[in-house]
């Protein structure tokens, strides 16, 4: 279980030791620049978007429950 590598850039963290990454060294079949999971209780990689801008992309569609705050 690697909890960190140095091929990942930090991109937001949930403040229980989790966090979205940049991938700038995937394994085998993964896409440099790819957005994963990376975490203590993350044993497997979950790929969220193939890159940063598609992320984004899928953010500003999301239903992120907020509202009229």
């Amino acid at each position: 279980r690697e909890y960190w590598l140095p091929g990942w850039w930090p991109l937001a963290e949930d403040g229980g030791g989790n966090a979205l990454v940049v991938d700038t060294d995937p394994a085998d079949g993964g896409t440099v620049g790819q957005i994963v999971v990376a975490g203590p209780d993350e044993d497997q990689r979950r790929v969220l978007a193939p890159g940063v801008t598609a992320y984004l992309r899928l953010l500003a569609v999301a239903d992120l429950g907020t509202e009229d705050v």
